[in-house]
């Protein structure tokens, strides 16, 4: 079992405009909370909202607004969920200690990769379409 699996995810989340999935993701600071918006008329991905989980310092909370609004711009702005997605993957930082299990985040950047991966690409008439950038499964 990765750290995704460990906690789970949520059920989609239906308004007017957009439909949106959320993935957790343990990383070395804490749960991870990404949302990705999708817009009903096209299906694809078009922001996404990342937060930290409960007890996290401002400074990762603030981290963590960041890079949601830089990831939300470049997919506005036509970059491909792939293309993030391998600009985050691999990146480490020095919260991890000891021996970790295959599939586990280095990083707060790099457990947000993981779970944008695990997002699909675009939903369209209950069938959703994932690119598996990372393909770890």
């Amino acid at each position: 079992m990765d750290s995704l699996e460990a906690v789970g995810t949520c059920l989609p989340f239906v308004c007017e405009r957009w439909i949106s999935h959320t993935r957790c993701i343990v990383t070395p600071c804490g749960n991870i909370y990404l949302t990705g918006d999708y817009d009903i008329g096209s299906g694809g991905l078009v922001q996404t909202h990342i937060h930290a989980g409960r007890g996290a310092s401002q400074c990762l909370k603030c981290n963590m607004e960041a890079l949601s609004r830089m990831v939300s711009k470049d997919l506005k702005d036509g970059a491909s969920k792939i293309s993030v997605v391998r600009e985050l993957s691999g990146l480490r930082c020095g919260q991890v200690n000891g021996l970790r299990r295959p599939g586990d985040a280095l990083s707060c950047a790099d457990g947000v990769a993981k779970a944008l991966d695990r997002l699909p690409k675009t939903i369209g008439l209950g069938k959703d379409k994932d690119d598996g950038a990372l393909d770890t499964r």
